[in-house]
């Protein structure tokens, strides 16, 4: 998993492109929610549906908006998993 800040940022700009992103809010929180994708991704344990899942119960945001964080995560932090997108 790419944990560096360029993947950070290649994170938080597309999600704030996609209207994701909350101006003003929690950007390390929204950037753990993304690691977690990719962890739970990377366990074997998980799909891209329960990661959804995942974000949807963190709050952050509606079920729709929850696939296209995964998405994002994915572009980001884990690309190995873009198949399962």
């Amino acid at each position: 998993m790419d944990v560096s800040p360029e993947a950070d940022d290649r994170y938080l700009t597309t999600l704030s492109s996609a209207g994701l992103l909350n101006p003003g809010g929690d950007e390390r929180k929204v950037i753990e929610v993304g690691r977690l994708v990719c962890a739970l991704l990377a366990t074997g344990q998980g799909d891209v549906y329960e990661a959804a899942v995942l974000v949807h119960q963190s709050g952050e945001g509606t079920a729709r908006e929850a696939g296209a964080i995964v998405g994002a995560a994915v572009g980001a932090y884990c690309p190995q998993y873009g198949d399962q997108v």
